[in-house]
């Protein structure tokens, strides 16, 4: 659930390998926008208004449930690591400096 600042624990829930349900939030990381709904994880609204919905979905639906797990773990695997942070730093100073 989003608080009132800055955490890096949904990083830490993507390569647990178990689904993730995220809750809609204002303030996002760089990488946020690549993932997925129903993909990567499993949403929900703001407001929570869904929540007890989207636990149940989770829990009727194991087998799509696993896979968005194993996805969000490859996310994290891939996009999440140092080497990836460090690429999208150089290329988003490549693209300040004009290069």
């Amino acid at each position: 659930m989003e608080g009132r600042g800055y955490s890096a624990r949904l990083k830490i829930l993507l390569f647990s390998g178990r689904p993730v349900l995220l809750q809609e939030r204002a303030w996002c990381e760089w990488w946020h926008f690549e993932l997925v709904a129903f993909e990567h994880y499993i949403p929900v609204k703001e407001d929570l208004s869904d929540l007890l919905e989207m636990v149940s979905w989770a829990r009727d639906h194991p087998e799509e449930a696993d896979k968005i797990a194993k996805a969000a773990k490859l996310f994290a695997d891939t996009k999440l690591t140092r080497a990836a942070a460090l690429a999208r730093w150089a290329a988003a100073l490549g693209e300040a400096a004009g290069f």
